[in-house]
């Protein structure tokens, strides 16, 4: 009888550890199971970050950025979609562009945007507008001092109204009829905090703004060799895509984030990106 017992308590011993090592086995599978939603959640897929890009006419960057900048930079004006459902920012710093094989070429980095607006103020120093104004007040600094030459009182009287006349009304009359367009266009600048921070995406938002690439970058012998591309207005659109296969991201944060997607395609209107 002693021996019966024996055996029963060890057969029901068994079947409550193998009873409690399929519960731990679900448990784990459940966790498991949990870790693949929260992943999923996460939306850390390749799908959860597209790229949309365009390349601004040269008209629209002389506009825009000034005639220093759209002589020596190509516009690109890009959308970042961050797809993540969570509270996932995306921070993303310098975009890469991918240079067909043809061209032979290592991929370029858009420009630091300090490097863009340094041109800028080159054009406020040099620009013709800037320089011509500087001109007219040199000639009427000198002229002033050339009055004294006159040695009849009228006549010194006359060249000096006429000297003030030049110094004072004309010159500010020229400066107001041409404005010094390139305060504007600075102000805008430091007003633009994709400029300023990068392009800084919220979850499930979109961020607009625009990188700037050196156009002797792209073509090596622009205002040099180029009989073709005389000057930067002389570049259609389609010469500069011929060039670049793809533009994709190079550095970028975020939370819960392992990987990235780009769109093949270069131009905004795709929304599905490529596979």
């Amino acid at each position: 009888m002693k021996n019966i017992l024996t055996c029963v308590f060890l057969h029901a011993l068994v079947w409550v550890s193998a009873d409690w090592n399929n519960a731990k086995a679900a448990d784990v599978q459940g966790n498991n199971a949990k870790a693949a939603d929260v992943q999923e959640t996460d939306c850390s897929d390749p799908d959860c970050i597209e790229l949309g890009t365009e390349f601004i006419p040269y008209a629209v960057v002389r506009d825009n950025y000034g005639r220093f900048v759209a002589d020596r930079y190509f516009a690109v004006d890009v959308a970042v979609v961050n797809k993540h459902a969570q509270n996932s920012t995306l921070y993303i710093n310098a975009f890469v562009f991918d240079l067909l094989s043809s061209t032979n070429a290592q991929p370029l980095l858009n420009v630091d945007p300090k490097l863009v607006r340094g041109s800028i103020e080159k054009g406020q120093l040099v620009g013709r507008r800037n320089v011509s104004i500087e001109i007219l007040k040199g000639l009427g600094a000198t002229a002033s001092g050339l009055s004294g030459f006159f040695k009849a009182a009228q006549s010194a009287a006359t060249a000096g109204r006429i000297i003030a006349a030049f110094n004072g009304p004309a010159i500010t009359g020229i400066g107001a009829v041409i404005p010094d367009t390139t305060v504007k266009y600075l102000n805008n600048w430091d007003q633009d905090q994709v400029f300023k921070n990068g392009f800084v995406v919220p979850a499930g938002q979109t961020q607009r703004g625009r990188v700037f690439l050196p156009i002797q970058s792209l073509f090596p012998d622009f205002q040099r060799n180029d009989s073709q591309h005389k000057t930067a207005k002389d570049f259609r659109i389609d010469d500069i895509e011929a060039k670049i296969k793809d533009i994709h991201v190079l550095g970028f944060s975020a939370q819960s984030v392992t990987n990235i997607k780009n769109s093949d395609s270069k131009r905004i209107p795709s929304t599905t990106p490529s596979k």
